[in-house]
């Protein structure tokens, strides 16, 4: 064996590579005849038959081969030798390194100690390959979720930027989701006092996204996230106007374009619309459609608040033939465009700019993100003595019979004498305007409010809750616990609403089907949907 091993050496300084090779491997030197064909820069095909033989216990000559295939780029043999020594940081190492994404994935859902090692470098890859979703998932999986804020902050301004704004909408939701979950974690290890007081879970503070204050105990995380969510809805209506003062040509509904535009200046209130969102646009679209829809009081209030800004020449012009053309118009809005309130049954303006909320009762408007009509849907507050899961027990039990007061037989004459002189008209009848029962103890309490210049939701009863029938309710839950529940009746049975199972957001019956047969999504969220979901 002693010659072997001066033939070994005598031949390396031969720079025979494979002589010395084989001269170490007949003295028994295995490691030193692997440490040859590393040190002269050999064949990896020379190894690969020893590598394949040598047993699992040899872990030195096979870390060799290893280190050596893999600074040779022999991949495959790399990762044998690694598999064998059982070196699985290694074998990530590596199939992060040459981009084996598939591969690296397994290895880290089967050893989740190399989670952070697969997965943040995975999400840049995702992040420059434009894959932003997985690639904020895959922040979250590494560990890292301030990444992927960091992320969708970087997304959603340069949307804005780029004026594609149902992605900027679609971002910012994101967003306020991850921050939202980011507080609840540090909160639940103890790191914020952002905890939801024990009658918030009802309460009227929900993020309803529509004007509704956040209730007192409210956690500022919920604060946060349902400014955010609300400043995503309007760049979400903004895409209907951007689409149609940019673009020449537009599929849009003149119905959509005018109610996307009222609910945008609601929303914007005393002039404070998002970065972004143009002002004049708005009101240019609104004039428009405003006009041509018969709301002349509203077109001539657009065209008017338009006047005040400094426009470009051709667009001046324009508005003022339009301002003109209205001005030969009555000086009213179409009745078929009137809003009603369908907690008080208030006539509302067209547009308040005190927010999209009724003038007399403060409710807010619920709309459809789909055309931006107004649906008929109702707040109401279950009271804290009744748990949420017991709220929807009662409501899946089938509604007793319903029981209504006897009247008193209609007369010829309505007016009729009250015994002092004087003649009182009386107006019979069961149903209030648009079919809603004035029987109903749930509207005859929502018709029964004080104006106080804030919104207070109807508390109902256990009576009431039975009363309802589950189809015609509807919760609004938030993506965790610090966002309250909010509980809303529809009005109006006959029209169809949907409700995104993700985001929450209501949708016109048919609209949501049309939405999701297209495009198999929620048109705000983005999140898979199918029919009847």
């Amino acid at each position: 064996s002693d010659l072997d091993k001066r033939q070994a050496v005598i031949a390396e300084e031969m720079r025979n590579w494979r002589a010395a090779f084989k001269s170490y491997m007949a003295a028994g030197e295995t490691l030193e005849a692997i440490r040859v064909v590393e040190r002269n820069g050999g064949d990896v095909d020379e190894l690969a038959p020893l590598m394949r033989s040598l047993p699992a216990s040899s872990r030195e000559e096979l870390a060799a081969c290893a280190r050596y295939f893999r600074k040779s780029g022999a991949v495959p043999l790399a990762r044998e030798a690694f598999s064998k020594l059982g070196d699985y940081a290694s074998l990530v190492a590596i199939a992060v390194e040459h981009g084996l994404w598939d591969e690296a994935t397994d290895l880290a859902r089967k050893h989740p100690q190399y989670a952070a090692q697969v997965h943040l470098p995975y999400a840049d890859w995702l992040a420059l390959q434009d894959r932003f979703e997985e690639a904020q998932e895959a922040y979250k999986k590494g560990g890292k979720p301030e990444q992927s804020v960091r992320m969708l902050e970087a997304l959603s301004h340069n949307a804005v930027v780029e004026q594609r704004h149902a992605d900027a909408a679609n971002y910012m939701y994101k967003l306020a989701v991850e921050r939202l979950r980011q507080d609840a974690a540090a909160d639940a290890d103890g790191d914020l006092g952002l905890g939801v007081g024990a009658g918030a879970e009802d309460g009227a503070g929900a993020r309803n996204g529509r004007g509704a204050a956040a209730a007192p105990t409210a956690s500022a995380a919920a604060t946060a996230y349902s400014a955010l969510v609300s400043r995503a809805e309007v760049h979400y209506a903004y895409e209907v106007i951007h689409r149609f003062t940019e673009e020449p040509f537009t599929t849009e509904q003149a119905e959509t374009i005018f109610h996307a535009s009222r609910f945008i200046l609601a929303r914007g209130g005393k002039g404070e619309t998002p970065w972004g969102v143009s002002r004049v646009n708005t009101l240019a679209a609104l004039g428009k459609q405003a006009r041509d829809l018969g709301a002349n009081k509203l077109a001539r209030y657009a065209l008017d608040k338009l006047s005040a800004y400094r426009l470009p020449a051709a667009m001046r012009d324009r508005v003022e033939l339009q301002a003109l053309a209205v001005r030969a118009r009555p000086f009213t809005d179409s009745e078929d465009l009137i809003s009603v309130c369908y907690r008080c049954q208030t006539n509302n303006p067209l547009l308040n700019t005190k927010g999209d909320e009724c003038v007399a009762c403060k409710h807010p408007f619920v709309r459809s993100f789909g055309s931006f009509e107004q649906l008929p849907l109702v707040q109401f507050k279950v009271p804290e003595r009744i748990r949420r899961e017991e709220a929807l027990k009662l409501l899946a039990r089938e509604p007793p019979p319903v029981q209504r007061k006897k009247r008193a037989p209609k007369q010829a004459n309505p007016w009729q004498d009250d015994g002092v002189g004087a003649q009182v008209l009386t107006i019979g009848g069961e149903e209030l305007e648009d079919g809603l029962d004035s029987d109903d103890p749930f509207m005859q309490a929502l018709l029964d409010f004080e104006s106080t210049g804030a919104f207070v939701p109807v508390e109902v009863d256990e009576d009431m809750l039975l009363s309802f029938r589950r189809e015609q309710v509807y919760v609004e839950k938030g993506p965790t616990d610090a966002v309250p529940w909010v509980w809303w009746k529809n009005m109006l049975p006959e029209i169809e609403i949907s409700q995104c199972s993700t985001c929450q957001h209501f949708f016109n019956g048919e609209e949501w089907d049309f939405a999701v047969l297209a495009k198999g999504r929620c048109p705000f969220c983005r999140a898979p949907q199918s029919i009847g979901e």
